[in-house]
């Protein structure tokens, strides 16, 4: 990534967390690390963020719940949801509810990780650009 970017990563488990935060180490990027909803939304409304990794497990939201609530306090920034299981049906619908894209735990690795941050950033500012129906980013 050319530019210095701010990925917040929310989730409840420190190590999951750090294990992100690892993956990125390479990259130009600020991490920032909170452990629940309202820790996410407490930072949203205060400070930019370029991309969000979600967990959808976490203590104060769970699920499809935590992608609205999110949606809600950042509309505009690419989100990545993160869960602990493999479930299809979650996924689907995490999609049409406002998330880039969908990730495992235990089944990401780097690259992966970098290629969905990219992707998600592509995916939203497309997203955004037919919403606005102008063209302009």
């Amino acid at each position: 990534m050319s530019s210095v970017r701010t990925l917040l990563v929310i989730e409840d488990n420190p190590g999951d967390a750090r294990l992100l935060c690892e993956m990125l180490a390479g990259e130009r990027t600020r991490r920032v690390h909170v452990g629940t909803m309202i820790d996410a939304e407490t930072h949203l409304a205060r400070h930019a963020v370029d991309v969000v990794l979600l967990d959808l497990g976490l203590p104060d939201s769970q699920g499809l719940d935590a992608i609205r609530r999110i949606r809600a306090a950042a509309p505009e920034v690419p989100l990545i949801v993160l869960t602990g299981t493999d479930d299809d049906v979650l996924a689907a619908t995490s999609l049409p509810q406002g998330a880039q894209d969908y990730l495992v735990k235990g089944q990401i690795d780097s690259r992966g990780l970098l290629r969905a941050w990219r992707y998600a950033g592509e995916r939203k500012r497309l997203e955004l650009t037919e919403i606005r129906g102008d063209g302009s980013l």
